[in-house]
């Protein structure tokens, strides 16, 4: 999932074909854009570099969220 809105979208389709009709489905989601890339850069960086920089992944998440 790119962002909020198509998190939004999929929560709509979920809620019409399965929650609306008294299933109770869980929904699991993968990480959002180019998250896991930048966790794995940001990981070999920090064994690299010494350096932890997370910053993508907290800048994506809070905008996320909001």
């Amino acid at each position: 999932m790119a962002n909020a809105d198509r998190m939004l979208e999929v929560f709509k389709l979920v809620k019409e074909q399965y929650v609306d009709k008294g299933d109770t489905p869980a929904v699991v989601l993968s990480a959002m854009g180019k998250t896991t890339n930048n966790l794995l850069a940001s990981g070999t960086k920090a064994l690299k570099e010494g350096v932890v920089d997370i910053e993508y992944v907290t800048k994506l998440t809070s905008e996320t969220i909001k």
